[in-house]
């Protein structure tokens, strides 16, 4: 059983003119937020083996929250360019790139293509995301290559806004 943590970034800052859209950062409800994602799967058990984040600041910044109240080593986090601004191919690749060894990947990334990676993954109804939602699957393949579309269950969601 492999499972797949999709996390959107915190809320972030949407005053950052003269600012590359890569720094921008969370703002003090995304804070919130992303401690209180982290504190909601450290309740339910929920410890992803492999962190993978966008470069971006809201996306690292959120991954880091969460490593923190998971637990998760903080030197173990990966940083992929291509889950910023890429294609839903690049999330996809990705996780079908992983190692055998890890049961369950966590991926840090943007909208719209981290709510078109959940629909890729279920093929139920579309998803939409909103800032610091989680979604997480679960699939019966026996190795990270085999996923394709569909082949995956949403079994939990979370959303910052059911509060």
């Amino acid at each position: 059983m492999k499972t797949i943590y999709l996390i959107r970034h915190a809320k972030s800052d949407t005053n950052f003119s003269g600012q590359d859209d890569k720094d921008r950062s969370l703002t003090e409800q995304g804070y919130w937020d992303a401690h209180r994602i982290g504190k909601l799967l450290f309740e339910k058990k929920q410890f992803p083996q492999l962190m993978v984040s966008s470069p971006a600041i809201r996306a690292v910044s959120t991954a880091l929250i969460l490593a923190g109240e998971l637990g998760y080593p903080v030197e173990r986090l990966e940083l992929n360019e291509s889950l910023y601004e890429m294609g839903l191919e690049k999330y996809i690749e990705r996780i079908q790139s992983t190692d055998d060894g890890y049961k369950s990947i966590a991926l840090f990334g943007h909208n719209p293509i981290i709510s078109q990676a959940g629909f890729y993954l279920c093929s139920k109804d579309p998803i939409e995301m909103e800032a610091g939602s989680v979604l997480v699957f679960q699939s019966d393949i026996p190795r990270w290559a085999f996923l394709e579309q569909g082949s995956a269950v949403l079994s939990y969601t979370f959303s910052p806004a059911a509060r």
